[in-house]
């Protein structure tokens, strides 16, 4: 699934680079390569155009496929358990900087 998830981003970077091509200067790159509403550059822009709305539909599984947030969880889940990152005794009864306790 990474292939197609890179793959989609290829086309959309194609997509955007052309359309800001086609704002600053007036230029379609793909018409200027595959002629001006043929069919081959009309399935540029269709393949464009899916590409975009599956990164679209699909940011947070990608996210997920990338970062490992299975993984993430399970690190927090041990660090819980564990009671690591957890203030001490002491600390918790510590007034905190700024509140009225604190003076």
């Amino acid at each position: 699934m990474k292939f197609i998830d890179v793959l989609a981003v290829v086309f959309v970077v194609v997509g955007a680079l052309n359309w800001g091509l086609v704002g600053l200067f007036q230029f379609d790159l793909v018409a200027a390569l595959l002629g001006d509403a043929t069919l081959l550059s009309r399935l540029v822009y269709v393949v464009v155009g899916v590409a975009g709305l599956f990164l679209a539909l699909q940011w947070t599984t990608i996210h997920d496929r990338w970062v490992g947030h299975g993984r993430v969880r399970a690190d927090l889940a041990d660090l819980r358990s564990t009671g690591a990152g957890q203030p001490s005794d002491e600390a918790r009864d510590q007034p905190v900087i700024g509140t009225p306790e604190s003076g």
